[in-house]
């Protein structure tokens, strides 16, 4: 088996005509900042120990369900693992749902599971 970690950063241009969120254009200095900011904290949960189950990472730029299910499409994954907040009611409809919309449009299954509220509340998301 084989794990691939990814990390998707809002592209504002691409996602704020349909986002209900307001998304400032990046300086070109502050993407590179947050691309390597999010690949090395992918780096770090990753590890260091390269023995199977072999772990690769990457991070793109993109509107989020989008990228990740093209990404699967792309890669001919079995699966798709990812958390989701759990948001219901107004959040949900003012946030939208990104494992939501990847369950709808992904070419393989995906496990989904909600962070347990003690992440939600703290800035140390796991």
């Amino acid at each position: 088996a084989q794990l691939h970690l990814l990390h998707v950063l809002e592209d504002p241009i691409e996602t704020a005509a349909f986002a209900t969120r307001t998304f400032v254009p990046d300086l070109p200095e502050v993407r590179e900042a947050r691309l390597r900011e999010a690949a090395d904290r992918l780096a770090q949960r990753a590890g260091a120990d390269s023995t199977p189950p072999r772990v690769t990472t990457e991070v793109v730029v993109g509107a989020s369900a989008r990228t990740i299910a093209e990404y699967a499409d792309t890669n001919g994954f079995d699966l798709i693992a990812m958390g989701t907040h759990g948001r219901t009611g107004i959040a949900h409809l003012v946030m939208g749902s990104v494992a939501e919309q990847v369950v709808r449009t992904a070419p393989c299954p995906v496990l989904s599971t909600r962070y347990p509220n003690r992440y939600l509340n703290s800035s140390s998301n796991p």
